[in-house]
């Protein structure tokens, strides 16, 4: 699926590179609480560590929705909880054109 920015360009939802999750700040603290269950739940063998991983990754996706950075103009483009998209446009034209570039800190 390719995401058609106001400006005119092309944003390609499969890069990852202008590409990113956010979670809402009240589920934060749930995540957080829920990344912690799965790994004080998880037992000595590789199923149970696999299970308690496959957790993590269900609840990081029910939480998270995705977001993405138009290069050309910096606009952001966001799915709400209804899976609609929404753009955003930077209040100045000095914003980052690769907000979700990673920190290099993984």
């Amino acid at each position: 699926m390719k995401i058609r920015c106001d400006c005119g360009e092309p944003v390609h939802d499969a890069a990852s590179a202008g590409r990113a999750r956010y979670v809402r700040a009240l589920d934060w603290d749930g995540l957080l609480e829920a990344i912690d269950a799965a790994i004080e739940s998880s037992g000595p063998s590789a199923a149970e560590k696999a299970a308690a991983c496959q957790r993590v990754r269900t609840r990081l996706t029910s939480l998270s929705r995705p977001m993405w950075q138009c290069r050309a103009c910096q606009r952001l483009h966001l799915d709400d909880q209804h899976d609609v998209l929404h753009g955003f446009v930077p209040r100045d034209g000095r914003a980052s054109r690769a907000l979700f570039d990673g920190t290099g800190r993984a």
